[in-house]
């Protein structure tokens, strides 16, 4: 596979799995300056937060329907 078509995977496991660069680093054998940069152009912090604010609210919805 080539490196654009692993940047989809790459960033999902970063924003909606949660792993750390390096993980991905060694799971894609992508290096971790071309995730850096990947995370830096596409904003991919931001959209980690998004996903993580939205799960909280999720489970703090279900937990006041129980």
């Amino acid at each position: 596979m080539s490196k654009s078509e692993l940047k989809p995977k790459a960033k999902e496991f970063y924003t909606i799995h949660q792993m750390s660069l390096a993980d991905i680093s060694r799971r894609l054998n992508i290096s971790t300056r071309t995730l850096q940069n990947w995370k830096s152009e596409e904003h991919w912090d931001e959209a980690r937060a998004e996903i993580s604010g939205s799960e909280k609210n999720f489970h703090a919805q279900l937990f006041e329907l129980g």
